[in-house]
């Protein structure tokens, strides 16, 4: 009888150790560090197209966060909210841009464009989101009316 008790605790410990291992190693898949504190801001855009959960927040090529969430936001239809995780230590200067960028391959990244000024964003503030004009779309602005314009010759 003694005996069996040990093995359905040791089954038990097991289990137990498995799903914590599975916990934090899917968090670590997804970019995400549960020990480090984090900052949460939001950012609204009008498309996020290729942008994903832990896509990386950059400031001047430098990694300082990860989305965390991406919400249609009801209140205002249209837009998409998303909440970015950032450094506890980065400060968001009043002014500054998230600028959605997408590379050749259609990956998305958020760059923080940072504003020089002194006061700074509460925790939890809106930041302001911005879409560039993308590859394809500079594309069809200036090569293809001079393209159309030749096939007549």
């Amino acid at each position: 009888m003694n005996k069996n008790f040990s093995k359905e605790i040791l089954i038990g410990i097991s289990v137990l150790i498995a799903l914590v291992a599975l916990f934090f190693g899917i968090n670590y898949l997804k970019g995400i560090n549960i020990f480090k504190a984090a900052n949460y801001y939001y950012a609204s855009y009008t498309n996020v197209a290729g942008l994903t959960i832990s896509s990386p927040v950059t400031v001047n090529g430098f990694k300082v966060g990860l989305v965390r969430e991406i919400q249609y936001e009801y209140d205002n239809p249209g837009h998409i909210i998303v909440e970015l995780s950032l450094d506890k230590q980065l400060h968001i200067p009043y002014g500054t841009k998230a600028l959605l960028k997408t590379d050749v391959l259609g990956t998305a990244t958020i760059e923080l464009e940072m504003n020089d000024t002194t006061a700074f964003h509460e925790i939890g503030d809106k930041i302001i989101g911005i879409t560039p004009a993308g590859l394809m779309d500079n594309l069809s602005k200036d090569v293809l009316p001079s393209v159309a314009g030749m096939m007549p010759k």
